[in-house]
């Protein structure tokens, strides 16, 4: 009989849908965009990432080793993909227009496989000779020269155990595009049978690994004492660093937004509670405690907002995945203040974040809605007798 009583005043709530509909709305409009935000800078994070192991430095380097060959046959394990040698130095590029100062990468013939032409297109011309240099199509214009044009290229060479800067005479081989400007800006490859005349740097080994076995590459090479071991981190330490900072702020401040959506969800608990004081006081006349009522009352608010938490899961996952036509858009547009980010990548939905941020919603809204409701308790049977 109780029950029933209190079952057919949930039911009156549900009738009128406004303000508890209202609820599951707040939280579907903060959820889809947030969760479509995370798995777009997830996506984009490892996008970049990729890049620059793939195009940069490798899943793991090898240097300070006294052979060469010695050096490939202790990187050769079941996990290694790829293996090969690089130089690198930071040179000035000189055109008829313009200059650029990046890392000139040296690789040799076999540098390119499939794996890395996945993370670029390239465009190759039929330029013959040793003393050529693959740029990146943005270097290229901010130059003003294309494939088959020349250009010099200023470099500290090593000559009689002194370090002079040398100028060295180039043609363009080739253009390439990475989609990540930043990356393109930085970074060009010219021949490594040529760099050896050329740079005085020491070689070093870059290694592709499979997936997850960074580590126990590291491991098994540090046990052979090869040489100075490194993973692609310790290359770029700032950059790691300064993506997982980013992704934790944007993380932080989803939560907040997402906590004061929730809390804002409770006041429909307390309008309800407000509004039918009067119900609430004759179910405690005819002998209900407020424990009942407080239950039920949380059972009609809390399941619509985790229905609006659901649909905004779904809804920000479809806009993420859907996002690839307008990233590709808004890269072909240009826009300079886009040129920081990658626009071109496969979306990551990390089940971490999402994890997170519904473990978020569901916790901050019970607990709000909870505290809203205890205003049960205040209300008297005699305030059923109350003249407003």
């Amino acid at each position: 009989m109780k029950s029933s009583i209190v079952g057919v005043w949930t039911l009156k709530r549900l009738r009128r849908p406004g303000p508890v509909l209202k609820c599951a709305l707040i939280i579907l409009l903060v959820t889809a965009p947030m969760i479509a935000a995370l798995i777009f800078v997830d996506g984009m994070i490892e996008g970049i990432t990729e890049k620059f192991i793939y195009l940069s430095n490798g899943h793991v380097q090898l240097s300070e080793f006294s052979d060469l060959e010695t050096a490939r046959k202790a990187a050769e394990m079941d996990e290694v993909l790829f293996c090969n040698a690089t130089l690198s130095s930071y040179c000035l590029l000189y055109s008829k227009t313009g200059t650029a100062s990046l890392l000139v990468k040296a690789v040799e013939k076999d540098y390119f496989n499939d794996m890395r032409k996945g993370q670029l297109s390239l465009e190759m011309g039929e330029v013959a000779g040793g003393n050529t240099i693959i740029l990146s199509k943005v270097t290229s214009e901010a130059l003003g020269i294309g494939i088959g044009d020349r250009l010099a290229m200023m470099t500290v060479s090593s000559i009689s155990g002194k370090d002079v800067i040398r100028p060295v005479l180039l043609k363009v081989a080739g253009l390439y595009s990475s989609g990540y400007e930043q990356l393109d800006t930085s970074l060009a490859y010219m021949s490594y049978d040529f760099a050896q005349g050329v740079f005085s740097s020491s070689p070093v080994l870059e290694i592709l690994v499979t997936k997850g076995s960074t580590e126990t590459v590291k491991r098994n090479l540090e046990s052979l004492a090869a040489g100075l071991v490194t993973d692609y981190g310790d290359y770029n330490r700032s950059i790691y660093d300064n993506f997982i900072t980013s992704k934790q702020a944007i993380l932080i401040i989803f939560l907040l937004i997402a906590a004061v959506a929730c809390v804002n969800t409770a006041t429909v608990a307390s309008e309800m509670i407000n509004d039918d004081y009067r119900t609430i006081a004759a179910m405690k006349i005819l002998g209900l405690d407020s424990r009942r009522i407080m239950l039920w009352a949380f059972c009609t608010v809390f399941p619509i907002n985790m229905a609006g938490l659901a649909c905004g899961l779904v809804l920000g996952i479809l806009i993420a995945v859907n996002l690839g036509p307008f990233l590709h858009y808004l890269g072909r547009l240009g826009i300079q203040s886009l040129s920081f980010y990658l626009l071109d990548f496969k979306p990551l939905v990390s089940l971490s974040s999402i994890l997170i941020v519904s473990s978020t919603i569901i916790l901050v809204s019970a607990t709000s809605i909870l505290i809203a409701l205890r205003s049960v308790r205040k209300i008297s049977p005699m305030q059923l007798f109350r003249q407003d």
